[in-house]
């Protein structure tokens, strides 16, 4: 590398493209076992992302607080948003073609999922100690189940 910023950046789209790798898993996209059942996919989707904010905090709120910088780094971050936005929006479709979802616009209800579920992960990455009033399976459940209000039609998998 011929620079700290650039062995930086490196190694930061290696450990996201990890992370991205592992939601994917997750979500049955990479070795095509992908369930029909979008509840169950897109909740351990968010429990591989809450295990990676866990196993790396302090980069993850570093990142998600530069992912407006002008510079290297908030580019990073927003590429990165763009190719979980495309993930997501794959999902959506994918939903709706099997007729799981209402019709609203899979790339806007990507969009949103992704900004709310960083706000959340902010949220709870920021938590210390006696402070903590956000547990990882409060804002997994709740996550999951905002996600699907109003995006699942009547009557579909949900239990």
């Amino acid at each position: 590398f011929s620079d700290l910023q650039s062995f930086f950046l490196e190694g930061t789209r290696q450990a996201v493209e990890e992370i991205r790798s592992e939601v994917r898993k997750a979500r049955g996209l990479q070795d095509g076992s992908a369930e029909n059942d979008p509840v169950r996919r897109i909740r351990g989707a968010f429990q591989v992302f809450f295990d990676a904010i866990e196993k790396n905090k302090e980069m993850f709120l570093m990142l998600n607080r530069r992912r407006h910088d002008p510079g290297p780094y908030g580019g990073l971050i927003r590429r990165v948003f763009a190719e979980f936005v495309q993930d997501l929006t794959e999902d959506l479709e994918t939903a709706s073609k099997a007729g799981f979802t209402a019709r609203l616009s899979p790339r806007l209800v990507a969009e949103a999922i992704l900004g709310m579920s960083m706000h959340i992960a902010q949220v709870y990455a920021e938590q210390s100690g006696s402070r903590r009033w956000l547990d990882r399976k409060e804002a997994v459940d709740t996550l999951t189940e905002l996600s699907l209000t109003g995006m699942l039609k009547e009557g579909s998998s949900r239990g």
